[in-house]
C-alpha cells in the first residue's frame, strides 16, 4: 500500500493534521513522514533519517523506541509504541505502530502511522 493511501485512511479515522503514515528505509535509515503531516510534525521530523529521528525523542523514550524497532526487524513483531518527540520547540507524546516489510525474508522497510496523543499524556 502506498504512503499516500495508508495517509488518507489514518486521516479519515483520526482527522486532519493529527497523524500522518510513515516510511523507514531499514537497509537506509532514511525516515519519511507523508507531507500532509508537516503541521503536526514540523520539518525536524519529516524527510530526515532514523538517526535524526531518534535524536528528537526525549532521554527517557529513546532506549524503549530502539528496543521496539529492534524485535519488530527481529522477528516481524508489530511496532505499537508511545513517545515523546520535539516538535515545534516541545515534547509531543506520539503514537507509532507500524509493520515490518521483507523481501526474499530480510526486512527491508517499516510502514505505518504517527499520531499525535498529546492531549491524552502529559510529558
Amino acid at each position: 500500500m502506498s504512503l499516500h493511501t495508508l495517509n488518507a485512511d489514518q486521516t479519515r479515522r483520526s482527522g486532519p493534521g493529527r497523524s500522518g503514515a510513515f516510511e523507514l528505509d531499514l537497509r537506509s535509515g532514511r525516515f519519511r513522514v507523508q507531507s500532509g503531516a508537516r503541521n503536526a510534525f514540523g520539518p525536524d521530523v519529516i524527510g530526515k533519517d532514523l538517526q535524526t529521528f531518534s535524536a528528537l525523542l526525549h532521554p527517557e523514550d529513546r532506549m524503549t523506541m530502539a528496543h521496539a524497532l529492534a524485535r519488530s526487524e527481529g522477528n516481524g513483531e508489530r511496532l505499537e509504541q508511545n513517545c515523546r518527540v520535539l516538535i515545534h520547540g516541545g515534547y509531543r507524546w506520539l503514537k507509532i505502530q507500524g509493520e515490518v516489510e521483507s523481501v526474499d525474508g530480510s526486512p527491508v522497510r517499516l510502514s505505518g502511522f504517527l499520531e499525535t496523543i498529546s492531549a491524552n499524556q502529559t510529558a
